[in-house]
């Protein structure tokens, strides 16, 4: 059950972020992250960063569960969107390449670059950010610099979905 919810948050935070004008360029806690950087996510050995060519991330996780995709609202070409076991990836067209603009988790078994995973404490999403950094109710947080932002759904107190996104002007 618990699965279904965290796909059902994710499959809707997707669908917000292929809209017209949306944004879309918008366990344990003891993981560091070190290993992967800050506008990044790690799913067992690989490392996939928003704005990386997805070509490469295709090669190494294989047929998705899902695709779609739609017209570009930004960009000349399609948003393309990837759905596998642990996260979601959702691309936009450039130079006839497709780079990531957003990463959901789907499941514990993916972290984000600061070691936040579904299952991770409120507590500790706001010790890694600081709470001054953070946009926060009791549903979310919500930490954007630089660039690139994190969205952590929350329920109970617990990260229940992951997204990394990059934001657009």
């Amino acid at each position: 059950m618990k699965k279904i919810k965290v796909f059902l948050i994710t499959a809707f935070m997707g669908l917000m972020l292929l809209g017209c004008g949306s944004g879309q360029n918008k366990a344990s806690d003891a993981d560091s992250g070190t290993a992967v950087g800050a506008e990044s996510v790690k799913t067992g050995n690989l490392v996939i960063s928003l704005n990386d060519d997805m070509e490469d991330i295709k090669e190494e996780l294989g047929e998705p569960v899902n695709y779609t995709e739609n017209k570009s609202c930004l960009y000349d070409g399609y948003d393309k969107t990837y759905t596998y076991t642990d996260v979601e990836i959702i691309t936009y067209p450039m130079n006839g390449k497709e780079y990531i603009s957003s990463i959901n988790i789907l499941t514990d078994d993916a972290v984000s670059g600061s070691g936040i995973r579904i299952g991770s404490s409120a507590e500790t999403v706001a010790e890694k950010y600081g709470e001054e950094n953070l946009a926060m109710s009791d549903t979310y947080y919500i930490y954007e610099t630089d660039g690139y932002g994190y969205s952590f759904y929350l329920e109970d107190g617990t990260v229940a979905a992951i997204e990394a996104y990059l934001l657009t002007e």
